[in-house]
């Protein structure tokens, strides 16, 4: 039986309300324990090749807001935007290169609330958690695997990180037990607790936080999956190949999961 690790991150707020994120994702990056080392010695060097050290955190969010970036890594490194653009495009080209597979939960805030209600709409963070582990059921099924959860560590960065650190953890005890609310599923391939690792110390939880917030953005600008190449969002382009899919190399609901659907 093979051990394979999914490394998780999110993209939006966990919260409902209008001046939070219309959607929120949990991603994924499930890779082999055999594989593990290498995938991360080839992130590390390619930190090491435009950094100089490996210790450099890659971050959605400083990627992309150029003040952030330019606190992060242009002055620090004495970068131009040049290089920085050549540095974001290598590290798609590994990403999309690594012995990887993603998956991804994606809650429509707007549409559970119209669906349930504000009352009764479930947790867009506990609930997208939930189907993401359905799908890492499904996939060590598929692959005759098990294995663990390494997620980011948000307590002591967020109001409200370590009452959420126990809604996973106790909502990862549940699903293996009772299963999942909706399918009943029971993760019994995926074993111990979630490991909450800050995401500064963890390569592969940095490339799925830049995957979140791709599939978040794709979703955001064009309400859903594409349809047609012009309803692509650039960053997802470059990743969507590393989707779980299903017959016909259908993504939806195999590698990526909306609810409420359509």
């Amino acid at each position: 039986m093979t051990a394979y690790r999914i490394h998780i991150d999110e993209s939006g707020e966990r919260e409902y309300g209008d001046a939070t994120s219309a959607y929120f994702v949990y991603c994924g990056v499930v890779i082999s324990l055999a594989d593990l080392a290498a995938a991360n010695e080839e992130i590390a060097k390619h930190k090491k090749a435009y950094f100089g050290t490996n210790e450099v955190e890659y971050k959605s969010n400083w990627f992309r807001i150029p003040k952030e970036r330019k606190k992060h890594y242009l002055d620090p490194f004495n970068m131009t935007d040049t290089v920085f653009r050549e540095m974001t495009s290598e590290v798609y080209r590994i990403v999309s290169e690594l012995p990887i597979t993603l998956l991804a939960a994606v809650i429509d805030k707007k549409a559970m609330v119209t669906k349930y209600g504000l009352q009764k709409a479930y947790s867009p963070s506990g609930f997208a958690y939930e189907l993401l582990m359905e799908r890492f059921q499904f996939f060590l099924q598929e692959a005759d695997g098990q294995d663990d959860v390494w997620i980011d560590d948000i307590s002591g960065r967020k109001p409200g990180g370590h009452e959420y650190k126990l809604l996973i953890s106790n909502l990862h005890r549940r699903l293996q037990i009772q299963g999942s609310t909706a399918q009943k599923i029971r993760t019994d391939r995926i074993h111990g607790e979630p490991r909450f690792v800050p995401s500064e110390r963890c390569h592969l939880v940095q490339v799925a936080d830049l995957c979140a917030y791709n599939v978040m953005r794709q979703f955001r600008s064009f309400g859903g999956l594409p349809t047609a190449p012009t309803e692509t969002y650039g960053g997802f382009a470059r990743i969507v190949g590393k989707f779980r899919t299903g017959k016909g190399g259908a993504v939806d609901g195999f590698g990526i999961v909306r609810f409420p659907k359509h």
